[in-house]
């Protein structure tokens, strides 16, 4: 945005504004621009590697790639809204010093979304791959002194009459219920939020199983884990603007 604002003050061409203002298009999908937030992931893996001895977690390189896409998500939304705001404020009537006023009032407007859009996101990551990474490992350590006493009240669970109802399975919804108050509590104090808590839909989910993490997410890549953009198509939460849209 800063580029922009330099070039549309230095070249005052409303050819020059369109060529600018397309380009942000393709920033989500730019690997070298990417490649910036990629590598901040990546420093990450070595500190999450502890996660294997601790928890006995398998999914890191999932994790990892769960950021970056994340990261390319956070840009594509962020490229979306400017493009859609530009184009409400752009018009033929304006002249370039008028342009660059509302430009910069967009950009003021996608940097509060952003930072907003960052956060949030941020949360529901967070919580979602703590769940993926918490909740195997207190099964298993749980599952020695609750295995029988769970036996008994199978019966009482069968009486029920629903084959989608598992004693089991209501057994790992409590747990994760209480993992789940845990976590957004830790993720109070740790982000500073006053209100963390958001819908289970979506959030409480294991983002990949565990033991099938890395082979998934190697296929769904395909063979360029390092340029998510490359192989995951991201869905911006607006529509990007076709061209001939800005000053037509």
């Amino acid at each position: 945005m800063d580029r922009l604002s330099r070039h549309l003050r230095g070249s005052p061409s409303s050819t020059r504004l369109r060529k600018e203002v397309y380009s942000f298009g393709e920033m989500p999908w730019d690997p070298e621009l990417m490649q910036t937030c990629y590598r901040e992931a990546e420093r990450s893996q070595g500190h999450l590697g502890q996660l294997v001895a601790l928890f006995g977690f398998s999914g890191v390189r999932s994790l990892v790639f769960g950021a970056q896409d994340l990261s390319q998500q956070l840009m594509a939304d962020a490229v979306a809204t400017f493009l859609q705001l530009a184009d409400q404020c752009l018009t033929t009537a304006l002249d370039c010093i008028q342009a660059a006023q509302q430009l910069e009032k967009v950009r003021g407007r996608v940097l509060k979304k952003f930072q907003s859009d960052s956060s949030s996101f941020q949360r529901k990551f967070v919580r979602r791959w703590q769940i993926c990474i918490f909740l195997p490992f207190v099964l298993s350590q749980l599952e020695p002194s609750c295995k029988a006493e769970l036996s008994e009240f199978e019966g009482e669970v069968l009486a029920v009459g629903s084959p989608a109802l598992t004693i089991e399975g209501i057994y790992e919804d409590v747990i994760q219920g209480a993992l789940l108050q845990r976590i957004d509590r830790e993720l109070k104090k740790a982000l500073g939020a006053s209100d963390v808590s958001c819908a289970l839909d979506g959030c409480s989910e294991v983002p990949w199983k565990q033991a099938e993490a890395d082979e998934e997410t190697e296929a769904q890549r395909g063979t360029c884990p390092k340029q998510p953009g490359t192989c995951t198509e991201v869905q911006p939460l607006y529509p990007l603007l076709p061209p001939g849209t800005f000053w037509s």
